[in-house]
Formats: structure tokens, sequence, C-alpha cells
């Protein structure tokens, strides 16, 4: 299992984006329901992801200042740290085999504060264009997600769960 700091990378967004935007009970909902998105939409899924990557973005700020996450792993000591939870359980599913599709660090203006960049891609666009949430157009959603995040960590705007 390849721990150095490019899958540390990678983990992290995947992280993030399972975490904040696909356990979005709204997202969910509307994906499930088959209605169409709208602007209204997109607002609310913004502040529920924006207060869940600030939340993602405290813990891992608490990590580094223990050590980070390979530190904590090695003595146990997660203190209630939502982050540093599901990290280890994805940790996990890697060390079993999981494998997920590779992000792409996009070459876009990352000036926007994260969550609307996470979200001013595809999901955005969708909802711009009052298009309903189907398989085909979640799985460009979560591909461009995970794209946005990552392109965030690459860029040291979302901090990574390492020693400073």
């Amino acid at each position: 299992m390849d721990i150095t700091e490019p899958f540390v990378h990678r983990l992290t967004a995947y992280v993030l984006g399972m975490e904040c935007y696909k356990k979005n009970a709204l997202i969910s909902e509307k994906h499930r329901s088959g209605t169409p998105t709208d602007m209204g939409f997109y607002n609310d899924v913004l502040r529920q992801v924006k207060s869940s990557l600030d939340k993602q973005i405290t813990d891992i700020t608490a990590l580094q200042k223990q050590g980070g996450i390979w530190d904590v792993l090695a003595k146990g000591n997660t203190k209630d740290n939502a982050f540093y939870e599901s990290y280890l359980r994805y940790y996990e599913e890697c060390l079993k085999g999981k494998r997920w599709d590779p992000p792409v660090k996009l070459d876009d203006r990352t000036d926007l504060p994260p969550a609307e960049y996470v979200l001013g891609g595809a999901f955005r666009q969708h909802c711009e264009e009052s298009l309903s949430l189907t398989q085909e157009a979640m799985n460009i959603i979560n591909h461009d997600v995970h794209n946005r995040i990552f392109t965030l960590v690459e860029q040291g705007k979302i901090p990574l769960p390492l020693k400073r």
C-alpha cells in the first residue's frame, strides 16, 4: 500500500468528497425523486457542503496539531475526530483492494471559496439548467466534484492530515 504524499492527497480528496458531498441527504433525495434541480436547491446544498467542509477542515487541522494522521493512527488517539474516523475507514478499504477512479487536477480558477469551487462545475450547471439528477448525471457530477476537491488539495487550499 502506497502511503506516500500523493496517496494522501488522493485519499483526502476521496474522503472529503464522500463526507461533504456524496452523503448529502438533499442530493440523495433529489436523485431518488427524479425531480429537476434549480438554483434554490443549489444554494441549499452549497450551505450544507460548506458547513461539512468547514468541519472536516477543522478536524484535519486538529490532526496536524497531533502529529498527523499516521502518528494519530499509531497512538490510537482520535479525540472524536470525524475526519480521522472516515479516513481510517476508507484507508482500510484501500488495504482490502478497493479502488476508485483516480482524480484529475483541474486547471480551473480556484479563487472561489472552497465549497463554491467544489460545486461550481457540473453540479452548478445541472442546477442552472434545471436538470434531474439521473444516474448518468450523478456519475458526471461525482467525478467533477472529486476532481475539484483534489485540485484544492493539490493547490494547498485544503490542508492535508499530515504533520505540519
